[in-house]
């Protein structure tokens, strides 16, 4: 094979290279634009924004239309998912604050009657199982919320082995 016939053959195959590599920065440019300027995404990154403010309910709702519209939509199916965990942590952070705030009224009185012990022993074991039926923390993105959670539960744990375990109350 001649010098000059090599040399077109090697110009081709890098020409048939840039060819694809230009279609690709076409197609990725097209996808980009896409993702940028699609309604469903913009509303997408506008849910997303509202579960990065703590609006849970309000970020599942758009998400979840969204979704139902559009159920290509990767973001939006992650901030119903995220949304759904979070409203769950939050319904928790939520009822356990009413519960510690009736514990501490409770332990605040000098004698503590059976009714009260009884009352405080229900509250703590169903925020116990409440936590228990959460799920997995590690893939939360709102990790204040988790750790919020965690400590409720970490001082109801500690409270109820203090004053329950191996007591007949």
């Amino acid at each position: 094979m001649s010098q000059e016939s090599e040399s077109k053959r090697r110009w081709s195959v890098w020409r048939l290279n840039l060819y694809a590599i230009g279609f690709a920065c076409v197609a990725v440019f097209c996808m980009l634009g896409y993702y940028l300027f699609s309604p469903t995404y913009s509303a997408a990154r506008e849910a997303k924004d509202l579960y990065g403010r703590g609006m849970f309910d309000e970020a599942l709702a758009k998400a979840q239309a969204i979704y139902a519209d559009n159920p290509y939509n990767v973001l939006a199916y992650s901030v119903v998912e995220q949304s759904k965990k979070a409203v769950r942590w939050k319904r928790f952070a939520l009822d356990s604050q009413g519960y510690a705030e009736r514990v501490k009224a409770i332990q605040t009185q000098e004698n503590i009657d059976p009714a009260d012990m009884l009352l405080m022993k229900m509250m703590l074991e169903t925020a116990i199982a409440d936590y228990a039926r959460l799920g997995e923390s590690e893939t939360m993105w709102d990790r204040e919320l988790v750790k919020e959670a965690n400590g409720y539960y970490q001082e109801f744990s500690a409270l109820y082995q203090s004053l329950f375990r191996g007591a007949d109350r």
